[in-house]
């Protein structure tokens, strides 16, 4: 958990906000472009209030809800 942990403390100061904001777009730029749009995909679940992650199954993929 210390990576996480050491990850999330950086969104404390705006310095280092915008290194990790450098280093993802760095990252993202190299990256394979469907790659990068299969990411995009994925991350645009996270934060979305109809989707549940079942951390029971590894490797599961996110179920949408069709609750509005």
């Amino acid at each position: 958990m210390g990576l996480v942990d050491d990850y999330l403390d950086c969104f404390k100061s705006d310095a280092s906000k915008a290194e990790v904001m450098g280093e993802l777009e760095f990252h993202y730029e190299e990256m394979d472009p469907k790659e990068r749009k299969e990411r995009h995909e994925i991350m645009r679940f996270i934060g979305s209030p109809r989707v549940y992650f079942d951390d029971a199954e590894e490797g599961g993929e996110p179920i949408q809800s069709e609750v509005d």
